[in-house]
């Protein structure tokens, strides 16, 4: 089969006989893999939108009402209390708009109470429909919309927010290339308004960075996402450039033409002047001229009024300083450390001990304390020689008590007592 035989012909929709039921279409994958799944979680909001917007002039009086109803701040209404909150219009046809809304779904209606309230299905439409109606804002600023699309999914569906990105940097790139079109073609009459337009859109980029700093954050270490980043830059920058460039180009013309022998003189100016719209005139000069400096004007009544009140203020003088007292002055007291006090211990002891009953204790760390001081008296105080003989029998000991499991065995024996001078060995007497 030919390619040109699977193209639909001109017109196809028209001649489409909506009575003959349609094909399904067929899917290439499954489902789980298409994006069907995410579409029929999202189904009952979106048909909330055909039931709102309808047909004929209508739709955008109950797009309007349900905006002012999503800011009222109340979450269910009686006739009345509806009527008076959509103050901007006329009873009667606030009672007909909330009956088509009733009866296609939009709104609920308790019968019992007799109240009105939005359901959730709804509360989301009109939040999105919210986001997309916000002010100073037309359908060509398509990168606003997207960064009203991208702040609206960044919180559900990152991908998503990362897909309304992709086409805002794909407009800054369709719009380089119309531009550059233009300026080949020669096309000056549309060439400075699109150059506005599409300077416009360099703007609304530059904010949609600036607002979307946490979604760049967040997938900056993709390199998909990196590489769309540095273009929307770039796209940026150089379609303010390209604007920047037919502003000279239409500049540099129009010297032309005033060169060429087109003259103006002052009068001319002066009729443009009194002819031309303050707005005319102001966007002319927008950028182009300052408001002069001014002193505010003061009454001179008030002037020396102020005068006086400054001439009769008196300087703060600083407090006067407290008359020095003499300091005390105290011993330093300085506490024995560890290793003394494990010293003083050990010169107290009368009978053998052991290692283990001298430094395993409760507490993990007064053990270990304990443990490094005697050692340490052993190892480096100069006065190991008077201390109490320390013999370590070469196993390991099980104490389990506390948290100590395992400790070398020794002993601590205390030395006897030096002998004195002419003294016989066994009687203890004195010669």
């Amino acid at each position: 089969m030919d390619e040109d035989q699977l193209k639909p012909p001109a017109g196809a929709a028209d001649l489409v006989d909506v009575s003959v039921p349609r094909r399904e279409p067929e899917l290439l994958v499954s489902e789980e893999r298409s994006p069907l799944p995410q579409v029929d979680r999202a189904l009952p909001i979106l048909r909330l939108f055909s039931a709102i917007v309808g047909r004929g002039e209508r739709g955008r009086y109950r797009v309007a009402l349900l905006k002012t109803l999503a800011g009222a701040g109340a979450g269910r209404w009686k006739i009345r209390e509806l009527q008076g909150a959509i103050w901007w219009l006329e009873p009667t046809s606030v009672a007909e708009l909330v009956a088509e809304l009733t009866d296609s779904g939009v709104l609920a209606y308790n019968q019992n109470l007799r109240v009105y309230s939005l359901p959730a299905e709804t509360r989301v439409a009109v939040a999105i429909i919210d986001a997309l109606t916000f002010r100073e804002t037309t359908p060509q600023r398509l990168v606003q919309w997207l960064s009203a699309a991208i702040e609206l999914a960044s919180q559900s569906d990152p991908d998503a927010a990362v897909n309304s990105f992709a086409q805002a940097v794909a407009i800054l790139r369709a719009d380089i290339a119309e531009l550059r079109q233009l300026m080949e073609d020669g096309a000056i009459e549309s060439l400075l308004e699109a150059a506005e337009k599409f300077d416009f859109d360099a703007d609304d980029m530059d904010r949609l960075l600036e607002r979307h700093e946490a979604l760049r954050l967040e997938r900056g270490s993709e390199p998909v996402f990196r590489a769309l980043e540095a273009d929307a830059f770039a796209l940026a920058a150089q379609l303010h450039q390209t604007h920047a460039d037919v502003v000279n180009i239409l500049t540099a013309r129009a010297n032309e033409l005033m060169l060429g022998g087109a003259r103006v003189d002052r009068g001319e100016i002066r009729d443009f002047v009194k002819q031309a719209e303050p707005s005319q005139l102001a966007a002319i000069l927008r950028g182009l001229a300052q408001p002069p400096p001014f002193l505010p004007w003061l009454p001179v009544a008030a002037a020396f009024d102020q005068l006086l009140v400054k001439a009769s203020l008196e300087r703060p003088e600083p407090p006067l300083l407290p008359e020095p007292e003499p300091i005390a002055e105290e011993p330093l007291t300085v506490a024995a450390d560890a290793t003394e006090r494990m010293i003083a211990e050990l010169a107290g002891l009368k009978t053998e001990t052991t290692l283990q009953a001298l430094t395993v204790r409760a507490a993990w760390e007064e053990s270990v304390a304990r443990h490094t001081a005697l050692l340490d008296a052993y190892v480096r105080d100069e006065r190991v020689e008077a201390l109490p003989v320390l013999t370590f029998a070469g196993v390991i000991d099980q104490p389990r008590r506390g948290p100590v499991a395992r400790l070398s065995r020794a002993t601590v024996r205390p030395r006897p007592p030096a002998k004195l001078a002419g003294e016989r060995e066994g009687d203890g007497a004195i010669a």
